[in-house]
């Protein structure tokens, strides 16, 4: 269900309100069996508000939204394996920015900022503690209230480009992200970084064109996701793609 409003002869509001369900995936399912655990189809309660607008040469897009979820599908990894559980619920909160301006000139610059705000209502997290002897013992511990891990508060994107008449083109476009929490624990924050850039620059002519792209132009040292083992015992990194110079040569029929 959904409410617009025309507020100006550019400007548009409006207010959808979703309901979906999701379904564990087979390779979920049979996971949480292996280790004694049943799955539950999550249900998610979605509020959305926010404002659009439309010019000749410049448009801007703003929500801000709420979503109750009920037994959403987690996942965490312990001694190197990756299990599956039902959070009993689940807040969401949050609002997203975007805005471009065209020039005259060929020039256009955007931006867009989003934030989010992801708490566990209610979780019991199951952890498998090894005795001296060898003993397994499952215990369940109490992450209500936390941070969801693995994602960020704050992310950030800005680009400009410029195309010629004659055919030369670029654009270079920087992005972001704050630290965020690596465990359902809330035990340690990594994963930030600042001006991730990339470089595009080309020529197009009639059928032909031919681009030049540079991936990570400052060669920043980053990570894509960080994520600790749920025994605090382990924490893997996947690496982001380093420096990397691309060329292309297209020719459309």
């Amino acid at each position: 269900m959904a409410v617009t409003y025309r507020a100006a002869d550019q400007i548009n509001v409006f207010a959808p309100v979703a309901h979906a369900n999701q379904v564990p995936s087979s390779g979920e399912v049979q996971n949480a069996i292996e280790f004694g655990r049943a799955l539950k189809s999550s249900g998610h309660l979605n509020y959305e508000a926010g404002f659009k607008g439309r010019g000749r040469n410049w448009s801007f897009d703003f929500t801000g939204y709420h979503t109750d979820v009920s037994n959403e599908i987690i996942s965490f990894v312990q001694n190197f394996q990756t299990l599956y559980t039902n959070a009993g619920k689940t807040n969401k909160n949050g609002f997203e920015f975007f805005g471009n301006y065209a020039f005259d000139s060929g020039v256009e610059v955007g931006a867009s900022y989003t934030y989010t705000d992801l708490k566990f209502g209610r979780l019991s997290e199951p952890l498998t503690i090894v005795g001296p002897g060898g003993q397994r013992t499952t215990i369940n511990a109490d992450r209500s209230g936390n941070q969801v891990p693995r994602f960020p508060e704050h992310m950030y994107f800005v680009y400009t480009t410029y195309r010629h008449s004659s055919g030369w083109h670029g654009r270079v476009e920087t992005r972001g992200q704050s630290d965020y929490f690596i465990d359902n624990a809330n035990t340690e924050q990594r994963g930030g970084y600042h001006f991730l850039t990339n470089l595009t620059a080309g020529y197009s002519r009639k059928h032909w064109g031919v681009m030049f792209n540079v991936q990570n132009l400052f060669d920043k040292r980053y990570a894509v996701d960080v994520n600790k083992d749920a025994t605090g015992a382990r924490t893997s990194f996947t690496p982001g793609m380093p420096r990397t110079f691309m060329g292309y040569v297209s020719y459309k029929f």
